[in-house]
């Protein structure tokens, strides 16, 4: 379905936003952004970045060197909203 985000693969540091820290072997849709309709997605090696169709990000997965812009270094397991950018002029997310 257009929009829906599924996740698989090396999960070690919560980055596929399931709310677990666990490899997973076959796609999984990730509940907490299913009301959200999803349009880029950045992944990097420990972390993942979502942007929304009302330019919301959110991040999930390691943040020990402040990856994900939440002001900490606590890791996140679930898709954790970071800031609304509509106010910025971005046409695209990178990790």
């Amino acid at each position: 379905i257009e929009g829906l985000i599924y996740t698989f693969g090396h999960g070690f540091h919560g980055q596929l936003g399931i709310g677990k820290i666990k490899n997973i072997f076959r796609p999984k849709l990730v509940s907490s952004l299913k009301n959200k309709i999803i349009m880029r997605v950045a992944v990097g090696w420990s972390h993942t970045l979502v942007l929304s169709e009302s330019n919301y990000l959110y991040g999930s997965g390691c943040n020990k060197y402040g990856e994900l812009g939440l002001s900490d270094n606590k890791n996140r397991k679930r898709f954790t909203f970071i800031r609304d950018i509509s106010l910025f002029n971005i046409d695209d997310i990178f990790c």
